[in-house]
């Protein structure tokens, strides 16, 4: 065997997948921490550079995953320990999940229980209930929404339906049409489970909003799982958005 040609091999291995990682490092989070993270890895395989080609992907792919759910997981403890001060006259925006039978499922009851509570205390505030209907489902996200508000006691003019948005970046997309067409305000207080408002957040400053993110708890198993998912979507979205995402 060549070991000269094995480890010219290895190393231009390494310079791609770590190229490659970069790229998608900066598509997520191009901040300081992740290009020194990054170079870090470099440095590491430059001394290393005898290591396998698909090692070199498995090691590199698992650091990544580790950055980004570190980010993730920064955002949520941030977000917990925020506290606003709302003037009473933003709109309140409500993304779609699933619907049980009539009846808001799980998650999206516990977005609209905290969206009661809110806009109990500051009356003035409307809210824009956002998501469609799968084939599977009777009852569209926006019209179970708004059935519950109104059975809790808000005022059917405060709440508007948006009923065409599939995916996070269409109930955003479509919901920010609403807020002009009735001529509501661009601050926004976008409720959602933790592991999705660091993505709602971008997408919101992204397409001209003004958010403020509410996070609904979320238990320790389903958090994880989403938590892993949400790096598919974050790619998703940089993508959808030419790589123009906002991230603060």
């Amino acid at each position: 065997m060549n070991w000269s040609n094995e480890i010219n091999h290895s190393k231009t291995c390494s310079y791609g997948l770590i190229g490659l990682f970069y790229v998608i490092g900066i598509m997520l989070a191009p901040s300081l921490w992740m290009v020194i993270a990054v170079l870090f890895i470099w440095v590491l395989f430059l001394k290393r550079s005898s290591i396998h080609w698909f090692k070199a992907l498995i090691l590199l792919g698992l650091i990544f995953f580790i950055v980004i759910e570190s980010a993730l997981v920064h955002y949520i403890i941030q977000e917990q320990k925020a506290s606003y001060s709302f003037k009473g006259t933003e709109t309140i925006v409500i993304p779609g999940a699933a619907v049980v039978g009539d009846e808001p499922g799980s998650f999206l009851r516990s977005r609209l229980e905290l969206a009661v509570d809110l806009m109990e205390t500051h009356q003035a505030m409307p809210v824009v209930v956002s998501g469609g209907r799968s084939p599977e489902d009777s009852l569209g996200e926006a019209e179970a929404m708004r059935g519950y508000l109104e059975q809790h006691g808000i005022a059917p003019d405060r709440i508007h339906e948006e009923s065409l948005g599939y995916d996070t970046i269409r109930n955003l997309e479509y919901s920010k049409a609403v807020i002009q067409e009735k001529g509501l305000s661009l601050d926004v207080v976008i409720i959602s489970n933790e592991f999705h408002n660091f993505r709602i957040k971008s997408i919101a400053r992204t397409i001209g909003l003004n958010p403020v993110t509410l996070a609904t708890p979320t238990s320790h198993n389903e958090l994880l799982r989403y938590m892993v998912r949400e790096i598919a979507s974050l790619i998703k979205v940089q993508l959808h958005y030419g790589f123009r995402l906002k991230w603060t």
